[in-house]
């Protein structure tokens, strides 16, 4: 029994989702954007625009990502508060808990 109740405990305390297992990867930034372009240099400031655009999406959807990975963070910690409480209760089952 004891060794079932561990085993349960270890299951919730797992991260919530395939959301918790992806890696958020940060973009890097456009190396254009630490350069100094001359004036009249409208070809690389073409190019550097488009990099930025491209960067600033990218950015985008690494916010997303971030953001998803705080939500399930969040529910999960919720998700121990629950576990917690039901430990401190004894008549609580933890299978209560478990959805």
């Amino acid at each position: 029994m004891r060794l079932g109740l561990i085993a349960l405990v270890l299951l919730l305390a797992l991260p919530a989702g395939a959301s918790a297992q992806i890696l958020c990867s940060e973009p890097l930034a456009p190396i254009c954007t630490d350069l100094r372009l001359t004036a009249g240099a409208s070809l690389e400031r073409q190019q550097c625009i488009g990099d930025v655009e491209t960067y600033r999406q990218e950015l985008g959807e690494y916010i997303g990502c971030l953001e998803s990975k705080l939500a399930a963070a969040e529910a999960q910690d919720v998700r121990m508060v629950e576990v917690i409480d039901c430990l401190a209760d004894e008549a609580c089952a933890l299978e209560e808990v478990a959805d």
